[in-house]
């Protein structure tokens, strides 16, 4: 049930607005004080608590629209043009088991703002492999970048092919099975996976650049040392949430056969190895 977002409510979200950054509405915040014309039972929930007032005493009237025109004037619902199992979707996947999220119908990547050229790659699949393009918004708050659409055909679309929603740490993601069994689309997802939740890093003292994986979800490193496999790479754990290639022979393996879509990888590359 949605409610109509009325005076009263607006002054809550604003006065209550540092407070309900750090609750699950917080990628929502924007839009429910400025365009929103109606409010979720659970947004309601999470705004009564916070604030402590009784909910009999916000005059609440029963939102009976559509759920598409929520975001002030009408919206139609995106169509999505999608081909199939091809290789950029892999490594979008890739790209959203690092740094995406799926929450009800909004499928968001959150990357640095310093991450430019990488941003526009992330639109240009988008486009590429949905024929939609995605809204970008920067965060006053911090140094990220929100590439996101709301899309409830494309919710679907990617739940079918191994992504779901809520938090990803929790439920302990894994790579499809589609990806993780065939070696050119495990090449893209881990290429994805590296750009998003990866780093390179330079030792001075061994004088040798390292690539590592970082997560929480147990799962993902596991899968990611496995599909590793197909190149003849060997990712070892050397954190709870951790894996690394640390041989020489083996880095230049991953740079020639897997490489970056992201910028600042790249870049490292270049001054580091001279490649």
């Amino acid at each position: 049930m949605r409610y109509k977002i009325n005076l009263l409510i607006r002054q809550l979200l604003r006065q209550y607005y540092k407070k309900l950054l750090k609750t699950s509405i917080r990628t929502n915040l924007k839009n429910l004080i400025y365009k929103s014309k109606s409010i979720s039972e659970s947004q309601l929930d999470v705004i009564v608590k916070i604030s402590r007032i009784p909910r009999k005493s916000l005059k609440l009237i029963e939102a009976k629209f559509h759920s598409e025109r929520n975001f002030g004037k009408y919206l139609k619902p995106i169509k999505i043009q999608f081909e199939g199992k091809v290789q950029d979707f892999a490594e979008f996947i890739g790209i959203m088991l690092g740094d995406g999220n799926i929450y009800r119908d909004s499928i968001r990547i959150i990357i640095s703002s310093e991450e430019q050229e990488f941003k526009e790659h992330i639109k240009k699949l988008f486009k590429k492999l949905f024929g939609i393009g995605p809204k970008v918004y920067k965060s006053k708050r911090s140094k990220s970048v929100s590439i996101y659409v709301y899309s409830k055909e494309l919710r679907i679309l990617l739940e079918k092919y191994g992504l779901g929603q809520g938090n990803k740490v929790k439920r302990n993601i894994q790579v499809p099975k589609w990806i993780k069994t065939n070696k050119t689309f495990s090449r893209y997802c881990i290429r994805g996976m590296i750009d998003t939740d990866g780093c390179t890093h330079y030792h001075k003292r061994d004088k040798q650049l390292y690539i590592s994986f970082h997560n929480r979800a147990s799962n993902l490193l596991t899968d990611l040392q496995k599909m590793a496999n197909y190149f003849n790479l060997t990712f070892i754990q050397n954190t709870p949430y951790s894996v690394t290639l640390y041989k020489k022979d083996e880095v230049r393996i991953y740079i020639k056969e897997i490489g970056f879509s992201n910028k600042k990888h790249l870049s490292r590359v270049k001054n580091h190895l001279g490649l």
